[in-house]
């Protein structure tokens, strides 16, 4: 028993949203270097998509029809309101926040964290210092995990400026102690 007839129209409505995984899990490898990129191929698939459903919609007016319109409709609403690259961020920082402790502890004895010689972060030299822990990218932009060692404090936009910040990163916090920044 066959619930989807498997044609042109289903396989590309099954695509976009599969596509669409691979982007947002994309931000997760990649932050800077994915987007234009895969959005563009996302895009793409989803206006065929589109197209192909609603010309098999309005010549056979059934149900699978009716199923194919709607993961596409759903998906493109998916795409359009959900905060990919936030749940990008916040998969990487639930993956690596393990390690961001483990360099955080290191600094409480007056050591300076074993990341820092990996380049895995970078410290403003301060005591207690606040760590940055950059994602991957490339060129003049890139974002990183900061913790900043005071309880309920935003980061101060002075300390900030070591890792090349000029008027601000925009903090947005993610937990206790740890905040997302933007560095330009």
């Amino acid at each position: 028993m066959q619930l989807v007839p498997v044609n042109r129209s289903s396989v590309v409505a099954a695509a976009f949203p599969l596509l669409l995984l691979f982007h947002s899990a994309a931000f997760y490898l990649l932050p800077f270097l994915v987007p234009m990129a895969t959005a563009l191929v996302v895009g793409l698939v989803g206006v065929i998509a589109a197209l192909l459903a609603l010309a098999r919609l309005a010549k056979f007016r059934n149900r699978s029809a009716l199923v194919v319109v709607a993961v596409v409709s759903g998906t493109w609403l998916v795409w359009l309101l959900c905060p990919i690259k936030e749940l990008g961020v916040l998969a990487r920082f639930t993956v690596e926040r393990r390690n961001y402790e483990a360099a955080v502890a290191q600094t409480k004895g007056g050591a300076s964290p074993s990341c820092i010689a990996v380049q895995e972060c970078e410290s403003d030299g301060r005591t207690p210092p606040y760590l940055v822990f950059p994602f991957p990218g490339f060129l003049s932009g890139w974002i990183g995990i900061v913790h900043v060692p005071e309880e309920s404090q935003a980061p101060l936009p002075e300390r900030l400026k070591v890792f090349g910040s000029e008027p601000g990163c925009d903090p947005k916090p993610i937990a206790p102690h740890y905040y997302v920044c933007g560095f330009y």
